[in-house]
């Protein structure tokens, strides 16, 4: 055999071998980047954990931690409820379960603190469910704090000791709001956005002030005060 043929021979050896082992290869790393890929997929898929609703009795609701969870800022009111169906609408009751526990529990101090101060039950209802969906914990991203959101300068000085006590803190909310409300002669509207933005803007525009999350929290309070109404009257009926 000359030089030539052996030359050729041995290249056609590793050719043989080569061409396999590059298949193998391919396989190989397009099976582990599917891998990859499929892992990456799962790990991005949304996890949905079924939490049980707890129940609430009046001692365990009074008797809390002090260390109030914090919401990070752009995520006020702390629960988003839906919007409150119109009052003529046959539907079912539209607040959570866990809030309307809640609720039943506060609603002798809520119907008390209402009627000391000349205010309905039921619109003190609806400033709690907008302002912090019955969380007595609740603290949002402005630094208000408890059932009726209240700031600590607020919350001094109406005298409230413990901001977190839901009795507490409904008795100087309802007292702030009925302040609000003699200060602005019986405007509801003017009283309702002056809790949530503040007397000086309402002074300032002479009215609502124009700020989109403003006139909604007033409209969204006017709806739950007619949803309580309607259910008042129904169950007195």
């Amino acid at each position: 055999m000359d030089e030539g043929s052996f030359i050729l021979n041995a290249a056609a050896r590793k050719v043989r071998w080569i061409v396999p082992a590059s298949a193998l290869l391919l396989i190989a790393f397009s099976l582990f980047f599917r891998t990859e890929g499929e892992s990456v997929a799962f790990e991005q898929e949304p996890v949905v954990a079924q939490i049980p609703t707890p129940v609430f009795s009046v001692e365990e609701l009074l008797d809390f931690s002090p260390v109030p969870p914090v919401l990070p800022p752009g995520h006020d009111p702390v629960f988003q409820l839906p919007d409150a169906p119109s009052v003529t609408e046959k539907k079912a009751p539209w607040v959570p379960a866990r809030i309307r526990r809640v609720q039943r529990a506060l609603h002798p101090v809520i119907v008390r603190e209402a009627q000391e101060h000349g205010l309905d039950p039921s619109l003190v209802k609806a400033i709690i469910l907008a302002e912090s969906g019955y969380n007595p914990k609740a603290v949002s991203s402005r630094g208000a704090k408890g059932l009726m959101q209240l700031m600590p300068g607020t919350a001094r000085s109406l005298g409230v000791v413990d901001v977190f006590d839901p009795r507490h803190n409904i008795r100087g909310g309802v007292k702030y709001f009925k302040e609000l409300l003699e200060r602005f002669g019986g405007d509801l509207k003017l009283a309702l956005a002056a809790y949530n933005a503040g007397t000086r803007k309402v002074l300032k525009y002479r009215g609502i002030p124009p700020f989109q999350s403003t006139h909604a929290y007033v409209q969204k309070v006017l709806d739950y005060y007619e949803y309580f109404k309607s259910r008042e009257r129904s169950e007195s009926a």
